[in-house]
């Protein structure tokens, strides 16, 4: 037995992500539903009526952001998970609450944590009862969570 499966909504969706329609004139930005619309019109905007909108791809929209991005700063989605689950810990978490979290090993949260220590993004001390404690590096904050208002994308939800 065969079956059908519209992939439309899907596909809808996802250029919806990655796709704007705006005006070059009053910088308008327009759903992109509107498109047909826009074409019979010859691409005018309906909100200046001088200006023309144009599809633009949003990863070339935020392509000179994204090639200013430190690589250095790029983590792996492991370390990143133990960068977000120690941030809002004071108290510091041992490996095994961090691969609760993250759903991964304990092992694989030690080993990736050796190597961030070794890159001034967390700190491991061990606690009265002999178990490793993780926390954050002021570097980690800086870098990742507290200073990065100006780095976020203004891209609509």
């Amino acid at each position: 037995m065969e079956r059908i499966f519209d992939y439309s909504p899907i596909l809808r969706k996802y250029l919806q992500k990655n796709q704007e329609i705006k005006c070059d004139a009053c910088g308008e930005v327009q759903s992109l539903d509107k498109l047909e619309s826009l074409k019979l019109f010859d691409m005018l905007c309906p909100a200046c009526k001088k200006g023309t909108c144009s599809v633009s791809n949003l990863s070339r929209k935020y392509e000179a952001i994204i090639k200013d991005i430190n690589s250095e700063l790029l983590l792996p989605n492991t370390e990143l998970g133990i960068l977000e689950t120690l941030y809002p810990e004071a108290s510091g978490l041992a490996a095994a609450d961090i691969a609760g979290e993250l759903d991964c090993s304990y092992q694989l949260v030690g080993k990736r944590g050796k190597i961030m220590a070794e890159r001034g993004l967390v700190e491991r001390e061990k606690n009265a009862k002999n178990r490793r404690i993780f926390f954050i590096t002021q570097k980690a904050k800086e870098e990742y969570f507290d200073q990065n208002s100006d780095r976020k994308l203004s891209v609509p939800d």
